[in-house]
């Protein structure tokens, strides 16, 4: 306490005789019932209360002015003031004003009491500022209390005499300091209270953000972190709350989410935090806090960092690094731009807890929209696959196997578009074509595509039978009906009710037996051998044969009429020396199935045998190259296909008793033959005319009359 010298007590009035030892007695007495009067009461009433105390202890030692400032923000603020008769809160223009009283304030943080009994005279030399202040103000005398409680600095208490200069006896400022002590008590157990009060509050803002992201859908997540953002922003009287999340650790913010106050500018876009905060960032990515109530605190080094915080307003600022896992994955940031604020050490621990909850939702919203992404994803591709599937199979079975078929070429396409064209009806068919072209394949394709393809179709060979049995075979017999019969016999026809019967070879069938199939064609209606019960059946015939039925026809050896009604479809399959394109196909579909088959895996077919086999003209048809490629399958010692014997079957199909051919078919065949050996030139000495012994232009004219056709891959 500073006192004056004796001598400057001849121009004071002293309050000596008042302030006697009954005056001290009873602010005793007022300390010990304000003390009585804290039990039980809340925190705005404990600031009543000392209002009430203040004003009692003010009017009892006729101070004209009274005032109690507490620390908020590291700032002294006016909490309560006692003018003359009326005691406010707030801050006041005529009350000494602490940032420019550096030197009294600096006295009373450091616990030292001030009594002040004639200013500005007792004021030190070096106080200009409170020297001015006091002569602006008309204080003539002073008391200043620290405010302290278990050592901690709560704010200050000070009197003033504005009337006269006064004397202040130790007895009073001890007494005097007391009641501030108590006072000090009071605020820091108001400020606990407060405290603890922001906290179960901010818990239970914690706790309903939890639970708001539970179970959130992913379109949501976005939306409620702009709430959550808001609340805590407007529960902590910030201007700013933001939210960086990181999707790999060292990477700045890849999204942004933020909340701004009323009236407040946002940040820049776009905010290059890594040229404009390197020293947050780097503390941020090592998982460190960032937490300063006033720029000052921030260290020097971080120069870049502190230019940008001045040029976007930041008085006062909390980061808090967000780790899930292990690596940080984001930020939550809260910031003050209208004035400092103070966030205490718990608030800003469970700001991670918070910035936790968001960063978990977009994790997960990140996770789910790859799962959503990859479901699309998925399902895209298996609607496309399915389509190509689709497409494939119809491909395939139209160009490349089609049970069993394979075929890319013109003609081969013409035959399968005739099969697909009859295979759904119940018309008959008639399939007409060379020995060994595949014409049970073909009925067994037309068959597996109709509406009787629920059973297997029934198949009997014409040839194979001799002529007194044929009849049995197609119609059955009753016990008895010939030398032999000893039981009823099912024909085929009667198994083949609601189904197709392949009559194969039906060239062969003896002509007695072609009257009996004629009427079951017409009627749909026989009897079986031995019986003249009459059978009713509906089936559908597939017949084939490798005969030329007209001329049968017309040498008498095959009936007219059963002709007619077999030929309303017919479908002839071409041979095998009109498909040279599909002969490769051919060639690696018969390699693949033996290969299987052999347990030989022929991985290669050479190019030259290739062309060796697509040159050959192949009398045998289909059935000749699928023995060719087994017998090569066989014979080669590794994954090569290897022909061991030379191609030297008479290449003639009249010779060889196959399909009988016309005379412009065998001349088409020829000069097709010679066309393939001078690579269809023909002109010139090496030219396809002068072998044939034709002028070129006559040559050119038969082949227009016998459609004949240069290959697109020739021209």
């Amino acid at each position: 306490m500073t006192t004056p010298p004796a001598q400057a007590y001849e121009t004071i009035h002293s309050f000596e005789n008042n302030i006697s030892e009954k005056t001290i007695n009873r602010l005793e007495k007022i300390r010990a019932r304000f003390a009585s009067n804290l039990i039980g009461l809340s925190a705005n009433e404990i600031v009543l209360e000392i209002k009430k105390q203040l004003r009692i202890v003010a009017s009892l030692l006729k101070f004209d002015r009274c005032a109690i400032s507490t620390i908020s923000n590291g700032e002294l603020k006016l909490l309560i003031l006692f003018n003359g008769a009326t005691i406010t809160s707030g801050p006041q223009n005529d009350l000494m004003h602490f940032t420019q009283m550096p030197w009294y304030v600096e006295k009373l943080r450091r616990d030292e009491s001030i009594a002040l009994e004639r200013l500005p005279k007792n004021l030190p030399k070096c106080t200009e500022k409170e020297r001015q202040r006091c002569a602006n103000s008309g204080i003539k005398s002073n008391i200043g209390l620290s405010l302290k409680s278990n050592g901690v600095f709560v704010g200050t208490l000070t009197f003033d005499v504005l009337h006269s200069y006064q004397y202040f006896p130790r007895p009073l400022i001890k007494q005097l300091q007391r009641i501030g002590n108590l006072f000090a008590k009071t605020l820091l157990l108001k400020s606990e209270y407060i405290k603890f009060h922001e906290l179960f509050q901010f818990e239970k803002i914690l706790s309903e953000i939890s639970s708001m992201f539970a179970n959130l859908p992913a379109e949501e997540v976005d939306k409620h972190i702009g709430y959550g953002l808001e609340r805590i922003g407007r529960f902590l009287n910030a201007d700013r709350c933001n939210h960086s999340q990181y999707y790999r650790a060292k990477e700045t913010a890849a999204k942004l989410y933020s909340w701004v106050n009323e009236g407040i500018e946002p940040l820049p876009e776009p905010l290059d935090t890594d040229k404009m905060f390197p020293w947050t960032i780097s503390r941020l990515l090592r998982g460190k806090t960032i937490h300063f109530s006033h720029l000052e605190e921030v260290p020097k080094s971080a120069t870049m960092d502190l230019e940008s915080w001045r040029k976007i307003g930041t008085k006062s600022h909390v980061n808090v690094p967000i780790s899930i896992g292990g690596p940080i994955v984001g930020a939550l940031s809260v910031t003050a731009v209208t004035e400092h604020r103070a966030w205490p050490k718990e608030i800003v621990q469970r700001l991670r807890l918070v910035g936790e909850v968001f960063s978990n939702a977009l994790v997960r919203k990140k996770k789910e929209l790859e799962v959503m992404h990859a479901f699309t994803q998925i399902k895209k591709l298996k609607i496309q696959l399915e389509a190509d599937f689709t497409y494939l199979q119809e491909e395939i079975e139209f160009k490349y196997d089609h049970h069993n078929m394979i075929g890319n070429s013109e003609p081969f396409k013409s035959m399968m578009f005739k099969i697909n064209q009859i295979a759904s009806t119940s018309t008959n068919v008639i399939i007409l074509g060379e020995t060994g072209t595949g014409k049970e394949m073909v009925a067994r394709a037309i068959h597996a595509s109709s509406q009787r393809k629920h059973r297997p179709m029934v198949k009997v060979s014409c040839a194979a039978l001799s002529p007194t049995l044929i009849e049995s075979e197609l119609f059955g017999h009753e016990r008895g009906a010939f030398t032999g019969s000893q039981g009823r016999r099912i024909g085929r026809f009667e198994l083949a009710n609601g189904n197709t019967l392949f009559l194969d070879e039906i060239g062969e069938l003896p002509i007695e037996s072609q009257a009996k199939l004629l009427r079951v064609l017409q009627e749909g209606e026989f009897e079986r051998l031995g019986s003249s019960s009459t059978i009713k059946v509906d089936v559908r015939i597939i017949a084939a044969t490798n005969r030329n039925l007209e001329e049968e026809v017309k040498s008498g050896r095959f009936r007219q009429d059963l002709w007619y009604r077999l030929n309303i479809f017919p479908i002839e399959i071409p041979p095998l020396r009109q498909r040279k394109s599909d002969i490769p196909l051919l060639i690696d579909g018969f390699t693949r199935k033996f290969s299987k088959k052999l347990g030989k895996p022929i991985k290669k077919i050479p190019v030259n045998i290739l062309k060796s086999l697509q040159n050959y003209r192949w009398p045998g048809n289909v059935r000749e190259l699928e023995n060719v490629v087994e017998r090569a399958v066989i014979n080669s010692p590794g994954p090569t296909l290897q022909l061991r014997e030379p191609l030297c079957a008479n290449e003639n199909p009249v010779a060889q008793g196959g399909h009988n051919q016309t005379l412009q078919e065998i001349e088409k065949d020829h000069i097709l033959k010679i066309l393939d050996q001078t690579q269809w030139r023909i002109e010139g000495p090496k030219g396809a005319a002068l072998i044939l012994g034709l002028h070129p232009s006559t040559l050119r004219a038969r082949m227009r009359k016998l459609k004949i056709l240069k290959p697109k891959r020739l021209e």
